[in-house]
């Protein structure tokens, strides 16, 4: 009987997992939300003649004059809570998931160079590594946001800048580990391109802890994200995101006015745990080490 591939073996064991698969199910479910959420908000929240003034900061469940019900209630400005989250949190989770995948590429590649190299490659890519590590990324996001101004693009330059350097320096640890491997030296014995003995033999072998730290570092990137937008030199407003609704409620937390933070709040919570269940999960399906 032909034994499971480890892939199989993989996805059975996070499907036993009641915390992974929890965390699957709730991603999954803001991940619709997220993509289909400007077909389903019944408001516009950023359509400035969609929005009246006599309906801001009405609590949740109110109706407005002309009868449209407000689910989570209206902010501020009057704009339907529940419409406002469905767009902040495609923003939030497009701007986290892009600029990691984008870190993850600049990093992998560096960190596959850096480790296959040694000598002065190995020696500089790391050395850049470590003065990038050496500075708080809050600190760099914001100098770099300061310096180019708000954004999305700029925000997601910002959070590739200060993301990249850790798959750097985790990937050239795998790969010094593996290019002592037989394979490594056997398949270099037979005069392989180093190329494709790099990326079609070293760099599957990486790809466990790569996908684990990835799929943390969403959650970081979204959270990172969020912080600049509550500070006010991340996303303009006309590009909504959790953080900024988070901001637009804090100054009328203790007023009563509730809902305007506590609802975002909630969903960011919620994508970030979701994200750090499923990293937990595939850390421990991946790493044979921590399977009991």
């Amino acid at each position: 009987m032909r034994e499971p591939s480890p892939t199989r073996l993989a996805l059975l064991a996070f499907a036993r997992s009641g915390t992974g698969m929890s965390g699957a199910i709730v991603l999954a479910a803001l991940i619709v939300l997220a993509t289909i959420g400007h077909s389903i908000a019944p408001q516009n929240p950023y359509d400035l003649k969609s929005l009246d003034i006599m309906d801001a900061q009405l609590p949740p469940g109110s109706a407005s004059m002309d009868g449209m019900r407000f689910l989570l209630g209206t902010d501020t400005l009057g704009r339907d809570l529940f419409s406002a989250i469905l767009y902040g949190l495609r923003t939030s989770l497009l701007v986290g998931v892009t600029s990691t995948v984008v870190a993850v590429a600049i990093g992998t590649t560096l960190g596959l160079i850096a480790g296959w190299a040694g000598g002065f490659v190995e020696g500089l890519i790391m050395r850049i590594v470590d003065l990038q590590l050496s500075l708080p990324a809050i600190l760099v996001a914001l100098v770099l946001i300061s310096l180019t101004g708000p954004g999305t693009s700029n925000v997601i330059v910002a959070l590739i800048l200060v993301q990249w350097a850790v798959y750097a320096r985790t990937i050239r640890s795998v790969v010094l580990v593996e290019r002592q491997r037989d394979y490594v030296v056997a398949a270099t014995g037979l005069s392989l391109p180093r190329a494709r003995v790099l990326f079609r033999h070293v760099l599957p072998n990486c790809l466990a802890p790569l996908i684990v730290l990835a799929t943390v570092a969403i959650a970081g990137a979204i959270t990172l994200e969020a912080t600049l937008s509550f500070l006010g030199i991340g996303l303009p407003v006309t590009q909504p995101s959790l953080g900024l609704l988070i901001a637009n409620g804090f100054a009328y937390l203790m007023s009563g006015a509730y809902w305007i933070s506590i609802f975002p709040g909630v969903v960011l919570f919620a994508v970030v745990m979701s994200i750090n269940l499923v990293g937990d999960t595939l850390r421990d399906v991946l790493n044979p080490r921590l399977q009991r």
